[in-house]
């Protein structure tokens, strides 16, 4: 009797020895699955955080080389409006000049009409002849015609100057739309792709 019981024990021991055997062999292989599923996440993990890294690399460098195309093309707009600034100030000065000498050329022109007027007058009083008197009014009108040639130079440099005021704003205006555009352009494809990645 005790023998039956003790054998009956011994096959229920060696059963749930059995049970839990296999439950535990369930067990590793669960975690073996959860183990090799966690090294392909942080695997996957990995190369997200690779990727995002390379991409921050590359907007940096992006950045950097658009803050030198930027700085670039700034430092070159200034050369080339100090320049122009140079060029007009030299052109603004030659006017003045031309302008001083202009006042100088009436001053002298009426001067002159008015000597040519006491000479012509003397003569005509002296001689009264119709020839000296066409003479100088010869003499007159060609001082005239010169002195409008020289006020129509002044003018036509007035007007270049304005010409090349109107075309650096047109440059300017033109350069910072092209840089802000690239701007743009590059920081748009840039985000697009980051999007992209962190999906």
């Amino acid at each position: 009797m005790l023998k039956e019981k003790g054998a009956r024990l011994d096959q229920r021991n060696l059963a749930q020895h059995s049970y839990l055997l296999q439950f535990r062999a369930l067990i590793q292989q669960d975690l073996e699955k959860i183990t090799e599923a966690q090294k392909a996440n942080d695997a996957k993990f990995q190369k997200q955080a690779q990727e995002l890294d390379e991409l921050r690399r590359t907007l940096m460098v992006e950045l950097e080389l658009s803050k030198a195309n930027m700085e670039n093309s700034t430092s070159l707009m200034e050369g080339q409006i100090q320049t122009l600034t140079k060029s007009i100030e030299e052109t603004t000065g030659r006017i003045q000049r031309l302008e001083a000498e202009e006042e100088a050329m009436k001053e002298d022109h009426q001067h002159t009409r008015e000597r040519l007027a006491l000479v012509a007058k003397r003569i005509f009083n002296d001689w009264q002849t119709p020839e000296i008197s066409s003479r100088l009014n010869d003499v007159a009108t060609c001082l005239k015609s010169g002195f409008d040639r020289f006020a129509d130079e002044v003018q036509a440099v007035k007007n270049h100057v304005n010409h090349v005021w109107d075309f650096v704003a047109a440059q300017q205006e033109q350069n910072l739309a092209r840089v802000q555009g690239d701007l743009e352009s590059k920081f748009n494809r840039l985000r697009d792709e980051l999007a992209t990645l962190t999906g």
